[in-house]
């Protein structure tokens, strides 16, 4: 299981990792947990879219993501989907966000905890 310490100060939406504040996503400090470099999620939504640009898939993180049957296309599971829609969330009150991405997490083999 990865083991994923997201800093409620660091803690962004709507990108792997925000170019202007340097904010994360739930699935940004994954991402980074896992070993991607933090200049490689800058702009993108979603792991998928590391993978559909060349990059390999680092352990940890093969349950938020599937592929076509040649390998060469990657889009998101449900699972990924779902951290995304609550993660983003405006109206969902910050508690509700961290217990409902820990769930969310466990069926992705991801332990996700909260600090700050």
């Amino acid at each position: 299981m990865l083991n994923v310490v997201i800093s409620r100060k660091r803690w962004g939406m709507h990108s792997l990792r925000d170019s202007i504040d340097d904010r994360m996503c739930c699935m940004g400090f994954a991402c980074r947990t896992a070993g991607y470099a933090a200049r490689t999620l800058v702009g993108r939504g979603m792991v998928c879219d590391l993978l559909n640009e060349g990059r390999k898939l680092k352990e940890g993180l093969e349950k938020l993501v599937r592929s076509d049957t040649s390998g060469t296309f990657w889009e998101d599971t449900i699972i990924a989907a779902e951290l995304a829609r609550v993660n983003d969330d405006e109206c969902m009150e910050d508690e509700i966000k961290e217990k409902t991405i820990i769930k969310l997490g466990k069926k992705a083999g991801i332990n996700f905890s909260f600090i700050n």
